[in-house]
């Protein structure tokens, strides 16, 4: 799947990356740059393929079907993905996108509000593809945890399709770290996501 790396995704586990403000100056000039700008738990920004999805399994007898709840964890974040990526790929994208803000948790959601925010204040929006590629995932009751290797090639534009980044192309695949919790509605909702800092191979 698709997402965004090379900017920092937001998020904020305990780790050397705490959340923090930064400047326009610190942005790598990708998405998933300026998450990780703003949000110093790079995370938008990876290892081997994803796991690959299980089929559903029917009981006999039973109308049934069991979904692996891993495979809903990982369908949950690369949907996220997805979602900023169309977000901040539209000049015109809101911050407040409801789509966007329905794969995350209301913590979380405040933070891809700043990022987005940041980019329309600059007037500028992000272009091209972030792969996600999950490879594992813990489930510990309604709260989960996802690393993945990620790798951000999108590049950041002016509205007149100017180009901005000092690094163009495809960008380093990094290990990003997830957590989700499971909502009351049973839906995996992505609470933090920044980078390890540790490269990955794709």
């Amino acid at each position: 799947m698709r997402g965004r790396s090379r900017h920092a995704k937001p998020g904020d586990m305990a780790s050397p990356f705490a959340r923090q403000s930064a400047t326009v100056a610190d942005w790598r000039g990708s998405r998933a740059c300026w998450v990780v700008a703003l949000v110093t738990t790079i995370a938008a920004g990876c290892g081997g393929g994803g796991q690959k999805e299980a089929a559903p399994t029917t009981t006999a007898g039973s109308a049934t079907t069991t979904v692996d709840p891993k495979q809903q964890v990982i369908a949950a974040y690369q949907n996220y993905w997805q979602q900023y990526s169309r977000v901040t790929s539209d000049p015109n994208g809101r911050p407040d996108d409801p789509v966007l803000g329905s794969t995350v948790t209301a913590q979380f959601a405040k933070q891809m509000q700043l990022n987005v925010t940041g980019l329309r204040e600059q007037h500028r929006y992000t272009k091209g593809d972030v792969m996600v590629h999950p490879q594992q995932v813990d489930i510990q009751g309604s709260n989960a945890t996802l690393m993945s290797c990620n790798r951000d090639d999108s590049d950041q534009f002016d509205q007149n399709g100017n180009d901005l980044s000092p690094r163009r192309g495809i960008g380093t695949p990094m290990q990003a770290k997830a957590a989700l919790v499971l909502s009351a509605g049973g839906q995996w909702l992505v609470d933090q996501n920044y980078l390890t800092g540790l490269t990955c191979t794709l």
